[in-house]
This record gives C-alpha cells, structure tokens and sequence, in this order.
C-alpha cells in the first residue's frame, strides 16, 4: 500500500509521500476526467458534422437525379471526372478564379451587347445560314450530277441498242 514500506522513515516523511500519492492520483483522475469530456465533445461535434452530411446528401441526391436526366453527356464523361489532363480535372481548376473569370467574361460580353447593332447581327446569322445551306445543296447537287451522268450513259446505251435493234 505504501510506496517503501521497507525503508525507516519518520512520520513526517510517509505523510509527505501519502499526500504526494493522493495528489498525484486526484491530478491524473481529474485530467482523465477532462480528457474525457474533450473527446466526447469531439464525438458530438463529428456525430453534427455526419448528420448534417447526410442531409445535405439527402437534399443533393434529386438534384444530382435531375442533372442526369437534363444532360445526357454527364454519364457519358463520368469516367473522366477528376483525372488529370482532362476538362474535369478538379483538383487542377480552381473554382473560385474560373467564376471570377466568368463573371469577368460576362461583363466583357454585356459591354460589348450594347454596341453591337442587334438587327446587322441578326442579318448576318441569317446570311450564314443561308451560306451554309447553299454549301449543302451545293453538295446534292455534285451528288446529284453523278447519278444524272450515269442515268444519261445508262440512257445512251439503251438508245444505241435500240438503234442496233431497228
């Protein structure tokens, strides 16, 4: 029970170790204690922290859902999500700079909105379109021109046999 019991010592000595011994459990029991009670407000805090993830999870699931529906494209990237060198490396882009340069972007765009002519652009789209369905008419037509050579030769030669013929 004593820490020497084998060595003489005065009275006084054994109270001072006594009182060193009860000390020095009362101390350790009473940091225990607050160890304690720091790790279990520890464990509360993580326990909030999970709870509030799974209703923030909850609340993203339809959404995500919805996405998927609205863009088809999303399944046919996922697997590239978050591998480096490709657009949906995540960890090289750096959100907040990319909305800043958006948002920069924009404001360059709705600048430049007010002194572009609305009705000249609108022309011009109209043109281009134009253009492009000329160059796919264009297209048919040299299609087009092949079929009628080989209809005309096809047509040619039935006309010489027909001649042979009368």
């Amino acid at each position: 029970m004593f820490l020497f019991p084998k060595f003489n010592l005065s009275i006084s000595l054994w109270r001072f170790l006594i009182g060193c011994k009860l000390w020095l459990r009362t101390t350790f029991s009473v940091e225990a204690f607050s160890l304690c009670q720091y790790f279990s407000m520890l464990m509360r805090k993580k326990a909030l922290k999970i709870k509030r993830m799974e209703m923030k999870q909850k609340d993203c699931s339809p959404k995500v859902d919805k996405l998927l529906e609205r863009h088809s494209w999303i399944t046919a990237k996922k697997q590239l999500f978050g591998k480096s060198g490709t657009d949906y490396d995540f960890s090289s882009h750096d959100p907040r700079k990319s909305r800043e340069e958006l948002e920069k972007l924009q404001a360059e765009q709705s600048g430049l909105e007010k002194r572009v002519n609305k009705e000249i652009m609108a022309m011009f789209e109209k043109a281009e379109d134009e253009y492009n369905d000329l160059l796919s008419n264009k297209n048919i037509i040299e299609n087009d021109k092949s079929k009628i050579k080989k209809v005309i030769e096809e047509l040619g030669e039935k006309k010489k046999e027909t001649l042979k013929v009368t």
